[in-house]
């Protein structure tokens, strides 16, 4: 499809030499290149809206864009090995769905949204996952494939470029465009990781608050079993929830601060159904090491019904108590 803007904005104005603020095309080309100044464009502005060029932030693009550069450039030098871990199946499931996402933004000219995607996004994804694996696995080099494809259309000269240092002897831009695996989405390995993100970031959040560069140790507590049932059945819905829950004896047991959790819940914004497949204790007990080598210290996992500890008290499904020390 073919879009086209009213105007280009400089700094927030509509670009006019009378406010002397207008920048040509040739002046963009000359000072930034071609796909930098394409890439700017395309994430300036959505749709039909007019794009607003914004100098400092070019500059930041034109940085962003070298080093990812040097980032695809490297990949001849890596080592991908054969295996599959989880976090491989949590990349694929990732790519395929940014794959459906920006082909999407691309269709309904929402160039803003497709670079976001394409670009910070994936970035992000690939950061994360090199964090919890021990060296790069074949789904990472399909990935950079999948990414470089994807932004194409935005930074041709750039692309055409990387990929002929890869070794290929036809054009990227007439290769076929990536099509979504919808077999390897999987929601549930999706909420997993999102949820060690969060951990992650909240024990970093902790480590700043209290002015602590290092832990020695960490314990997390995690919720008492009877509350991963009303967690479970919010998901589900939240329709007459109280009244269903309390039909659990052990629910009922807890009285006062089940009602409590309830009525917290009823006012929270929930997760996917997917939750509900995970076990946090037992992705704990299987994060552990990772847990152990990001944060340099001994982690211990807790369940809250096996201690008196004031941090096992406010320990909540997927909100653990988060002790440091």
């Amino acid at each position: 499809g073919i879009g086209v803007n009213g105007f280009i904005m400089a700094e927030g104005k509509k670009m006019s030499k009378r406010l002397g603020n207008f920048i040509t095309m040739r002046q963009a080309l000359d000072k930034y290149g071609a796909d930098v100044s394409r890439f700017a464009l395309a994430y300036f502005g959505e749709g039909l809206d007019d794009a607003d060029w914004r100098e400092k932030e070019v500059e930041g693009i034109r940085r962003n864009l070298e080093s990812f550069y040097q980032m695809m450039i490297k990949t001849n030098e890596l080592k991908f090995d054969d295996k599959i871990y989880m976090i491989d199946k949590w990349l694929k499931s990732r790519i395929n769905k940014t794959i459906i996402e920006v082909t999407s933004h691309f269709e309904k000219t929402e160039t803003r949204s497709a670079v976001q995607k394409a670009f910070y996004q994936f970035l992000n994804d690939l950061d994360w996952y090199r964090r919890r694996r021990k060296g790069v696995g074949k789904t990472y080099r399909n990935a950079l494939e999948i990414m470089l494809k994807l932004l194409t259309p935005v930074i041709p000269h750039i692309a055409e470029e990387i990929w002929e240092k890869w070794g290929n002897r036809t054009f990227i831009s007439l290769s076929e465009w990536p099509k979504p695996n919808f077999e390897e989405i999987d929601e549930t390995i999706e909420a997993r990781e999102e949820y060690i993100k969060n951990l992650c970031n909240d024990i970093r959040e902790i480590l700043n608050v209290t002015g602590m560069m290092k832990a020695n140790m960490i314990t997390i507590f995690t919720a008492p079993k009877w509350m991963y049932k009303i967690f479970s059945e919010a998901l589900k819905s939240k329709e007459n929830l109280m009244k269903r829950v309390m039909k659990d004896p052990e629910i009922r047991r807890n009285g006062a601060r089940a009602a409590k959790y309830v009525n917290t819940i009823l006012k929270t914004q929930l997760p996917s159904k997917a939750w509900i497949n995970i076990d946090e204790e037992k992705t704990l007990i299987e994060e552990k090491e990772f847990l152990e080598r990001e944060f340099q210290c001994k982690i211990n996992i807790v369940s809250a019904e096996s201690s008196q500890h004031p941090k096992a008290k406010i320990a909540i499904p997927f909100k653990p108590g988060i002790y440091v020390e």
